[in-house]
């Protein structure tokens, strides 16, 4: 199958030089060469052919240039059935050639394996690609037809140039598919290259499968807590990066179950353009981990976290009753918290810190890991009891948090009750808190009835050193601002 895809491939080659612009006098071959660098697609209908025994009926062609006069051809080979491709063949290896476009504005293919050398000439159209072909290189060029658009047959969406240098973007992109959340009636695992969009109109469990990269698109999964429906409102099984576009909201069912989760011993990374609000709606995070409802489960119960990391996006996040907003459910150990860059807004209503741990009722062990804050806008809320960023109310001492780095960025930290803003909540355990001169401002607020803004919650608490910039000490005043 593949040496006649290969065939196909090479044919296909030789429609990549129909370049354009007729009725010119002079060619500009610099900005004609411009026009070439990209991507054009085609598709070719084919019948009573099988890819591994399972018939295909279309397949879609990817060109790709580089300014270097290197190119290569991607096909994706589809069944009517699944917009998902069967096969990918090509690349580099595979099917790779040179081009160079003639004084003529001809463009000359050379080197292609199997392929006798040719000129192509210019195509009639007054400044098409031809019939066939379509210029999705992104660039508003003269020769251009004025599309940029690509289609698999689900799945539209604009690439630019940078795009068009990876092999991996094409590949993801001869792959997306759209799911429209209000047509699903069963549970549904999305797949890398996914994009989830519309209402979840039926109490239905999504997980992401390991590995995946999906988007997010104007997604609304209102989770209703109910018992039967064990879940939350979007569920990793392993690592997962979540890519925001539009307005996004996300609540999870069942209340011992967060509104995102992060699988234990794996990464979450939420990152994109778009926003996005995720809740809970009782025990667990808004994002991060669930309710560990009995002290005999064991640490790695699956309502434990992994790691989590925010880069770019707008993030809201509400803990449930003794949820974090980012990180740990009631009971249940979380992993380490990155925030990179974006606007992050944390916060839980009761016990559980805005971005940390979740609250402790169980004479259970369990730990968050650290937390680091790079930069970006953050600002965090502690529920009753827990502090703005760190622990959350830990009566028995028996739930620590890791270090807390805050290197870059702009912060707003408010404790609850008797909590830091930043360190511990209630007689919480938090490791070494350092905040750097490369931050832009962190302000800290300690609760009411709390000794420290920036340290343990009280005599209580416990706190490893706490610096900020070149002093060492726990803050006592409130609010304490820092702007080095």
């Amino acid at each position: 199958m593949k040496s006649q895809l290969l065939t196909v491939l090479a044919f296909a080659a030789l429609l990549l030089g129909v370049t354009t612009a007729c009725n010119r006098n002079r060619i500009d071959i610099e900005s004609l060469e411009k026009d070439l660098v990209g991507l054009w697609w085609d598709e070719y209908e084919y019948s009573d052919v099988t890819e591994a025994g399972v018939p295909f009926d279309r397949v879609l062609l990817a060109v790709k240039a580089d300014a270097d006069h290197t190119g290569c051809i991607y096909l994706g080979v589809y069944n009517s059935a699944d917009n998902r491709p069967l096969a990918v063949y090509g690349g580099p290896e595979d099917a790779g050639f040179t081009w160079r476009l003639l004084e003529d504005g001809s463009l000359m293919l050379n080197e292609m394996p199997g392929v006798k050398s040719t000129v192509l000439t210019k195509a009639d159209g007054g400044g098409s690609y031809g019939d066939d072909m379509t210029n999705v290189s992104g660039t508003d060029a003269a020769y251009a037809n004025g599309s940029v658009t690509v289609s698999n047959g689900s799945y539209s969406g604009t690439l630019d140039k940078a795009d068009s240098g990876t092999e991996t973007k094409i590949e993801e992109q001869l792959s997306r598919v759209v799911i429209d959340l209000a047509d699903l009636t069963t549970d549904y695992e999305a797949r890398n290259g996914d994009i989830l969009t519309g209402t979840l109109g039926n109490p239905v469990k999504i997980t992401i499968a390991d590995g995946a990269v999906i988007t997010l698109k104007d997604v609304t999964i209102n989770g209703i807590d109910e018992k039967k429906y064990q879940w939350a409102g979007l569920t990793p099984v392993g690592d997962a990066t979540i890519v925001l576009e539009g307005s996004n909201k996300v609540k999870g069912f069942n209340q011992d179950y967060p509104g995102i989760f992060a699988a234990v011993g794996h990464m979450l990374t939420l990152t994109g353009s778009g926003s996005l609000e995720s809740s809970s709606n009782g025990g667990g995070a808004g994002i991060g981990g669930g309710a560990v409802v009995s002290v005999t489960e064991s640490a790695e119960n699956p309502i434990s976290c992994g790691d989590i990391t925010i880069r770019q996006a707008t993030i809201t996040a509400i803990g449930g009753e003794r949820g974090a907003g980012i990180g740990g459910g009631t009971n249940a150990s979380c992993g380490d918290i990155t925030i990179e860059s974006g606007h992050v807004t944390a916060s839980s209503e009761r016990n559980s810190a805005g971005i940390g741990g979740g609250g402790q009722l169980l004479t259970r062990r369990v730990s968050c890991g650290n937390i680091t804050i790079q930069g970006g806008t953050v600002i965090a809320h502690g529920g009753l009891h827990a502090a703005g960023i760190g622990s959350g109310a830990c009566p028995f001492s028996l739930s620590p948090i890791g270090n807390i780095a805050i290197t870059g960025g702009t912060i707003t930290a408010v404790g609850g009750e008797e909590s830091a803003g930043i360190g511990c909540g209630g007689a919480g355990r938090c490791g070494n808190i350092t905040i750097t001169q490369d931050v832009t401002r962190v302000e800290a607020t300690k609760g009411n009835n709390a000794l420290y803004s920036i340290g343990p919650d009280s005599e209580l608490g416990t706190c490893g050193t706490v610096i900020v910039g070149d002093k060492e000490g726990y803050v006592s005043e409130s609010p304490f601002v820092y702007m080095p």
